[in-house]
């Protein structure tokens, strides 16, 4: 009875107790559609071929509904109008939005073309009124009815640029292909400029971190191991505040808490052309750590491995222990930044290197498991994906090359101590220790 001779159904609403056709609809077949499932529903629910005869004006329009409304590929159209009193003018996809250009300083923009958001935007004139708008090149461009374009990253933001100031030149169309942006207007005008290819953006760079928050000491040099694949740069900001950088796209950040709280963390990765990109926020909590063992001396941790150089003995542990034992018996502390279990140390060439657990015992950060030092003081974590994970167990250096040797039958070798590929094994076990002679490992 609401189906109107086309077959279209529009929305009513009720005045004075009877229905009344607003003149509008959200869908110009979604109700022919319906229409068509309640028909098909009663014939199987008793195939009454009277009451499909009784249908059968209504079917025909229903259908003929449906195909006034679909395109060459069969698609159907559906309203969805914005509350605007200007016409839009235009529309382009951009970086995974849909945005509608509207005649004055207005845009819309929607992830999925139903719900539609007003967007505030600067820079945009009524010189865009009418003009096309496109996605080239990581922007949307829109031409103008001043001889020119104007772009944004961000459509809350526009910049104008004048191709042509002649009077009376407005651009209409704009058109990206072939590695070109190709923009017309009246009088014959045509310009060409090349279309450079966006830049994916980079991943953000991360800290390593397997608990719910960083555990680091006050007054002392804690590591932090980062990576950011693609960055020529690393930062490391505390509370907003800039304390450590390094050159490259991993490795270790340094930070020296002043006073015990916590501490938000970020760390901004900046490419070869100055673009940077900001980490997610890492909480940390500072503590006092210089506590001083008293008994038994010289320390309580176990202790797991030695060596002989510069005229004394180098002893590593638990807890991050690192000791010196000169000929007159004496112990001394050697400062060290984790707490990871330090497995064995040797030393070669100049060199020291100590094989330690993957994580640091107190904040359970994935540091890596190889330091290197060139005099026992000041030591350097070797971070690479290589040893990521990697708890290894012993180290030498036999055969001219340092041999690493870990759990799951990992094995690491260098002859420089700054590469370490891993080796095969042919073993699943732990492998905890290793001797030389004979040309043998």
């Amino acid at each position: 009875a609401h189906m109107d001779p086309s077959g279209f159904v529009t929305d009513y609403r009720m005045l004075g107790g009877s229905p009344v056709s607003t003149g509008g609809m959200d869908s110009t077949d979604s109700y022919a559609g319906m229409f068509l499932y309640a028909a098909w529903a009663a014939w199987h629910a008793d195939a009454s071929i009277t009451r499909l005869r009784a249908l059968a004006p209504g079917i025909a329009k229903a259908i003929g509904a449906i195909e006034a409304t679909q395109d060459r590929d069969g698609l159907t159209w559906a309203n969805r109008t914005v509350t605007t009193g200007n016409s839009i003018s235009s529309l382009a996809r951009h970086q995974g939005q849909w945005f509608a250009a509207v005649s004055a300083f207005e845009c819309f923009s929607s992830a999925d073309v139903v719900a539609w958001a007003r967007i505030s935007t600067a820079g945009r004139t009524n010189s865009n009124n009418g003009q096309r708008l496109i996605s080239a090149a990581g922007v949307l461009l829109s031409s103008t009815n001043f001889g020119g374009i104007t772009f944004a990253e961000d459509p809350r933001s526009w910049s104008e640029y004048v191709i042509n100031a002649t009077a009376n030149t407005g651009f209409v169309g704009l058109a990206e292909g072939a590695g070109q942006i190709v923009i017309v207007g009246p009088r014959g005008l045509i310009y060409s400029a090349l279309s450079v290819p966006a830049t994916p953006p980079l991943p953000a760079p991360s800290l390593r971190l397997d608990a719910d928050s960083l555990k680091v000491a006050v007054g002392r040099k804690n590591v932090l191991a980062v990576s950011g694949a693609g960055f020529v740069k690393l930062e490391l900001y505390v509370n907003g505040t800039k304390v450590s950088e390094l050159t490259g796209s991993s490795g270790a950040l340094a930070w020296t808490p002043t006073t015990i709280g916590n501490y938000l963390l970020t760390v901004r990765g900046i490419d070869a052309t100055g673009a940077s990109v900001v980490s997610a926020t890492y909480p940390a909590v500072a503590a006092f750590a210089n506590w001083k063992w008293r008994s038994p001396s010289p320390v309580g941790s176990d202790l797991r491995g030695a060596v002989r150089a510069d005229g004394k003995w180098w002893i590593v542990g638990g807890g991050g222990t690192l000791l010196t034992l000169d000929d007159s018996g004496n112990f001394t502390p050697v400062d060290f930044s984790t707490t990871q279990q330090l497995n064995a140390i040797a030393y070669a060439n100049g060199r020291f290197v100590i094989a330690t657990t993957d994580l640091d015992g107190a904040t359970k950060e994935d540091i890596g498991g190889l330091w290197t030092s060139p005099d026992g003081y000041a030591w350097t974590p070797f971070l690479t994906g290589v040893l990521d994970s990697a708890n290894l167990n012993f180290v030498l250096y036999a055969a001219d090359r340092w041999i690493g040797l870990g759990t799951g039958g990992t094995i690491v070798t260098s002859t420089d101590g700054l590469n370490w590929p891993r080796a095969v094994s042919g073993v699943t076990q732990s492998i905890n220790s290793a001797a030389f002679g004979q040309g043998l490992v």
